[in-house]
């Protein structure tokens, strides 16, 4: 009787069968060793961006400082709060407009669209909100819309003004709503810009700080160099400015270089990452973060957005003027999230729209300013 003839085993079925399967924690020590190279890459990426900041970061808060701006004595609550640089245009016989910029800007990136403002007839005071620009950074890193709005009101002292008009673009928006809130008797009215006040909705709760922030809010050291590689980082600015905008062919490097100017001056990065939790963080404190609230200011507030805006949806925006009494919103077509660089001539019309809705005898030069010094008084309720 023959033996079955042996059927041969394919070539790769031989193969398989001679190679080794990689045992499990051979698998875990690759993964592991991949994970550490990363991590050792980006700690090594960390480290070079935050040695550029400071080999960067070294013009004076004078030198670098616009000579067509001021510092102001604006101590709304005590001395250690610090000076405010401004930028103005306009009758200083008027009652000013406030403007107050959103995250990374400063007045310099309002001048143009203030100075239109000031050839209309208003008078026009641009405001550098610390940590931001060129005004004093607060040592104690006082930067919530509570310390905001104050600040805002402290120049209104400043300018000998009783009452003001506030106009605030993007997170700016947040410390005009507060000092609505919590300074009605200095204020005529507001205009708000693409207002991004992260407000919840009302029955949602502010969700609860996620583990990767609290990691990074728990270590100076990795916040600065977070900060460094990012909001800091004049390699990004004209990136993060085109990311906003609908319109990117307005985003030029001329816009860019403004936005740059105040990333030379000494202590940018560390005073950019000590206000970094009022970003990560919800402030609540602030009243501007409740709906209620909202629906009890007493001033007239017009709202001007794009509606293409990528940042904060213009629903958004219809939804902030329903809970303002007899707000106004004009939404300008094809229009992101920073409409004065997008569309500077829409801009201007809407801005002036809005603000002459406001009670024209407030606002027009040789408008009566400095009121009762008592009733002027910073938190007065009078």
């Amino acid at each position: 009787m023959e033996p079955f003839p042996s059927v041969p085993q394919p070539q790769a079925d031989r193969g398989r069968r001679g190679r080794r399967r990689p045992s499990l924690g051979a698998l875990s020590g690759a993964l592991a060793a991949a994970a550490a190279l990363c991590l050792l890459v980006a700690v090594c990426v960390l480290v070079a961006f935050d040695r550029a900041a400071a080999r960067r970061e070294t013009e004076t808060q004078e030198t670098s400082a616009p000579p067509s701006g001021r510092l102001l004595h604006a101590f709304p609550l005590d001395s250690t709060f610090g000076r405010v640089f401004v930028q103005e245009w306009g009758p200083r016989d008027a009652t000013p407009i406030l403007i107050s910029h959103g995250t990374g800007a400063w007045s310099g990136f309002w001048a143009a669209i203030g100075q239109d403002l000031a050839r209309t007839g208003y008078r026009v005071v641009a405001i550098d909100l610390p940590p931001f620009g060129f005004s004093d950074r607060d040592p104690k890193a006082r930067y919530g819309r509570a310390d905001q709005a104050a600040r805002l009101v402290g120049v209104l002292d400043e300018l000998d003004a009783c009452r003001g008009v506030l106009l605030g673009h993007s997170s700016g928006a947040g410390p005009v709503v507060e000092a609505l809130l919590r300074y009605p008797q200095r204020l005529v009215g507001a205009v708000l810009v693409s207002p991004a006040l992260a407000l919840p909705s009302a029955d949602e709760e502010p969700p609860p700080v996620s583990a990767l922030v609290e990691l990074v809010l728990g270590s100076d050291t990795l916040t600065r160099m977070l900060t460094a590689a990012t909001l800091s980082n004049p390699l990004l600015t004209r990136r993060f400015l085109t990311s906003m905008l609908e319109r990117d062919a307005a985003a030029t490097e001329e816009q860019a270089e403004i936005l740059r100017r105040p990333l030379r001056r000494t202590g940018t990065t560390p005073g950019y990452a000590d206000w970094l939790p009022f970003l990560l963080e919800p402030d609540r404190e602030a009243l501007s973060r409740r709906a209620d609230a909202l629906r009890s200011i007493p001033r007239p507030v017009g709202i001007v957005f794009g509606e293409a805006d990528s940042v904060v949806p213009v629903a958004e925006g219809r939804r902030i003027a329903g809970l303002l009494p007899g707000a106004t919103i004009d939404v300008l077509p094809g229009v992101g999230h920073v409409p004065h660089v997008e569309a500077p001539a829409e801009t201007l019309r809407a801005l002036v729209a809005q603000l002459q809705r406001i009670p024209p005898d407030a606002t027009a030069p040789g408008a009566p300013r400095r009121l009762d010094l008592e009733a002027c008084r910073l938190g007065s309720t009078n």
